[in-house]
């Protein structure tokens, strides 16, 4: 994690970043498959979820807990 901490890989946050990582190459997926008229939001919202992923690495303070 960007604190430092160690964590196994099968801890809620690491399945949270891997979840986000397999929804962004969905998108990524349907923006190859022709996804032009949806091209703007698509990417708009591939950045979106690479943002959440970055403040979630490296502000764990900004973190909900998972219950």
């Amino acid at each position: 994690m960007g604190d430092g901490k160690r964590v196994s890989k099968d801890h809620p946050a690491i399945v949270f970043l891997g979840d986000l990582d397999e929804l962004n190459s969905h998108l990524g997926l349907a923006l190859a498959a022709g996804g032009k008229e949806w091209a703007e939001e698509l990417t708009s919202i591939q950045q979106d979820i690479f943002n959440l992923s970055l403040i979630h690495i490296s502000e764990p303070t900004r973190r909900t807990p998972i219950s």
